[in-house]
């Protein structure tokens, strides 16, 4: 009853994307709709303009990750960053960024990454 689920590598990808891009659910939600590379990263081959996924539906899903699951995207996010070469292996992520998963910290300005 009620709409279909979207699939886990749509909200998964978005999840990625919004961290990557420090986006609001509302920015992903409208940048999800009007860009093809990231429909393609969340798992669609061809671009279509009548996707789309509500504000409400990430932040559902979000709570869904919990803590725990955000902070492992998070770290994979990190190590593949790493590894690909597009973040030096000490970095400090932005605050917001942060505060955006919930992700508990000390009361610092920054996050290291080590």
């Amino acid at each position: 009853f009620g709409r279909e689920r979207k699939s886990m590598r749509m909200m998964l990808g978005l999840i990625m994307l919004q961290a990557m891009y420090n986006f609001s659910d509302s920015l992903t939600s409208e940048e999800f709709e009007e860009n093809n590379y990231w429909q393609y990263f969340c798992g669609y081959e061809y671009f279509d303009s009548a996707i789309s996924v509500s504000e409400s539906s990430i932040g559902r899903f979000r709570r869904l990750l919990g803590t725990e699951g955000l902070e492992e995207i998070m770290k994979e996010l990190v190590r593949v960053g790493i590894k690909s070469g597009s973040l030096k292996k000490k970095t400090w992520l932005p605050l917001s960024l942060i505060q955006l998963y919930n992700l508990r910290i000390s009361n610092t300005r920054m996050m290291h990454i080590y």
